[in-house]
């Protein structure tokens, strides 16, 4: 009786022990239910001889663990991949190995064994581009993009080289108002238009993209222009007008600058002035254009007129034919300037050009307005006469020289001058007989 009533108590024991594991496991699996997810996995190929390349499609996996950690599991968590060890060009299949965090479990993965066709590798360096979108804030401008390194090299097989149309990276600079630095990953593309980066060993995977942003505006260098209005006091002249600065810089946009040539000042009225002055006088700036400067100094110098009296005794036939010759019946002809003290201290004769034009003519008289030519800074007041008398005369040509007479024959030293008398003696001989 007494070990029936043990087996007894360890029976109910053991069924006790049973019925809290069965009531465990229920709660647990009640509260953590287990299910199943499917995820689309790129896969990698390991152990591939330096100069060969693999294209491996995706693996689809069906994985297990429990739902609420399930949902945390993303497809970059999971690493699939084919053992290349040992292999050479051409298509193999191969099985799927996974690698899955601890508390999951791989179900399935399809395909498997996965088929990967094994190429020699070709290597090719092309230049990346900057594709920048969208405009700086307003005010601003961006200046030429720079690549850092600009120059990326591709390692696959020659058929997916030949579908490189273009290396770039890509960046957005709409409403920035300060440079953009970042570094971009490369993107190859083919004719299409279609990402096939993923096609090449690219090197390097990223490059530095600066893009310069600066507060600019179009700029244009111009003469500054002062205009004139009035006459100086009687006896007096206007020497001339110095502007300083004599060209100043304009900002604004391209249309506005493009039909700016010349900037002026506030008009200068030189009504009655005798002496040389200055004054600070505004710009006059188109609608649009803004300058670094607001303001110049003009200095209008004025000098006392003063006289000088020329006299030409020959001036110059112009435009004259090469068959005539030039004679002046007028002289002398006196011309009479002004100017400054020191301009026409320093004159000579040699400074100032008199002609009359005798383009188109022929032999005979003419009076022809007379022409001068002196230096700017000097006003011809009067010429006396106006016109010149002149004469064109023809040229006679030189006669031909005569042609010289004939030498006289040369003789022969050792001819016999009597042989051709004998020989006449003889033949009269002969007829006489």
């Amino acid at each position: 009786m007494a070990d029936r009533s043990k087996r007894s108590i360890w029976g109910y024991r053991l069924i006790s022990l049973l019925l809290a594991v069965f009531i465990w496991c229920y709660v647990t699996i009640s509260d953590n239910p287990i299910g199943e997810q499917q995820y689309t996995v790129n896969v990698e190929a390991r152990n591939l001889a330096a100069d060969l390349t693999v294209e491996v499609p995706t693996v689809r996996l069906r994985v297990q663990g429990n739902l609420k950690t399930l949902q945390s599991l993303y497809a970059r968590d999971i690493v699939a991949y084919v053992d290349c060890s040992g292999l050479g060009m051409g298509e193999h299949s191969l099985p799927v190995k996974v690698e899955l965090p601890g508390e999951f479990t791989l179900v399935s993965a399809n395909p498997d064994p996965l088929t990967v066709s094994i190429a020699a590798v070709d290597k090719a360096s092309f230049n990346i581009k900057a594709r920048i979108s969208g405009k700086p804030a307003s005010g601003y401008s961006r200046l030429d993009a720079v690549l850092t390194p600009s120059v990326v090299s591709l390692s696959g097989t020659k058929d997916d080289l030949a579908q490189v149309k273009n290396v770039y990276v890509a960046a957005d600079i709409s409403g920035l108002d300060h440079s953009y630095n970042e570094t971009l990953n490369i993107v190859v593309e083919n004719a299409a238009g279609v990402d096939i980066t993923s096609s090449f060993v690219v090197s390097p995977t990223a490059t530095e993209l600066l893009v310069p942003i600066v507060n600019y505006q179009p700029e244009k260098t111009v003469a500054v222009d002062v205009p004139v209005t009035g006459r100086v006091a009687e006896g007096y002249r206007l020497s001339y007008v110095v502007v300083n600065p004599t060209t100043v810089k304009l900002m604004g946009s391209l249309d506005a600058l493009n039909s700016v040539s010349v900037v002026t000042t506030d008009i200068v009225n030189v009504s009655d002035l005798n002496k040389t002055t200055s004054r600070v006088l505004p710009l006059t700036l188109p609608e649009n254009v803004t300058s670094t400067v607001k303001e110049v100094t003009v200095i209008i110098q004025i000098d006392p007129i003063a006289k000088r009296t020329f006299s030409f005794k020959d001036i110059i036939g112009g435009n004259l034919g090469e068959d005539l010759e030039f004679k002046l019946n007028t002289a002398p002809i006196k011309l009479v300037f002004s100017g400054t003290d020191e301009v026409l201290n320093s004159l000579t004769e040699e400074d100032i050009l008199v002609y009359v034009d005798c383009q188109g003519l022929t032999a005979g008289n003419y009076e022809l307005p007379i022409q001068v030519v002196q230096p700017s800074m000097l006003e011809l007041i009067s010429i006396e006469p106006k016109e010149a008398a002149i004469t064109l005369i023809d040229i006679a040509p030189e006669p031909e020289p005569e042609p010289e007479p004939d030498e006289d024959p040369e003789v022969d030293p050792d001819a016999d001058p009597d042989a051709d008398t004998d020989a006449d003696a003889e033949g009269d001989g002969d007829v006489t007989q």
